[in-house]
């Protein structure tokens, strides 16, 4: 099961969408063992959650950890979104660290695209294994596709849009996530569709 810092550094990284989730129906790809969309419901006052991931055995455990009557929980390959599976396009998509290891993160990319309403909120994420792991170190086995910042940005906007802000994790003082300085000052960039 998950570790302690893997709660912390899962809580923190959904904590981004406290705000634009309350009182909206949220898609979660990639949910693994369903911490994330349980906070939304529980903490941040999401509407419903439709909580996605291709693991059998993560849904089980986030059925056995984390059901609720507003969590709807679906067996999906994020790679290949069901369009119809989830039913209504969603308020608010969210997908932590999945993109990185897609075979076709583009196509992932338009999926979420045509799932959200117009006007409605993209969130995602993937890591930086450049800084991660460091020069010369092995990356992460599982990871199919290495990101900079700068590629992240030109694959997520290439597709989904200018996002209005972008935040950067951060490991001082436990784990955080803080608005991107870029140029003379911070500009809040949320990635969103």
């Amino acid at each position: 099961g998950p570790t302690a810092v893997d709660l912390a550094t899962h809580a923190a990284r959904s904590g981004v969408v406290a705000e634009p989730c309350r009182a909206r129906p949220v898609l979660d790809v990639a949910c693994g063992q369903g911490f994330g969309s349980h906070l939304m419901v529980t903490r941040w006052g999401a509407a419903s959650v439709h909580a996605v991931d291709v693991s059998a055995a993560a849904l089980a455990q986030a059925r056995a950890l984390f059901d609720r009557p507003e969590i709807t929980w679906l067996e999906m390959d994020a790679g290949h979104l069901d369009a119809a599976a989830p039913g209504e396009p969603f308020d608010l998509i969210v997908s932590f660290e999945t993109i990185e290891h897609l075979h076709d993160p583009a196509a992932f990319l338009r999926s979420l695209k045509a799932l959200v309403k117009p006007g409605g909120t993209i969130v995602v994420s993937c890591p930086n294994d450049h800084w991660y792991y460091g020069p010369g170190r092995s990356k992460n086995v599982w990871h199919r596709h290495t990101y900079t910042f700068e590629e992240f940005r030109t694959l997520a906007e290439g597709i989904l849009g200018p996002a209005t802000s972008y935040l950067v994790g951060s490991t001082a003082g436990g784990f955080a996530n803080t608005p991107l300085a870029d140029g003379g000052g911070p500009r809040r960039r949320d990635l969103g569709g």
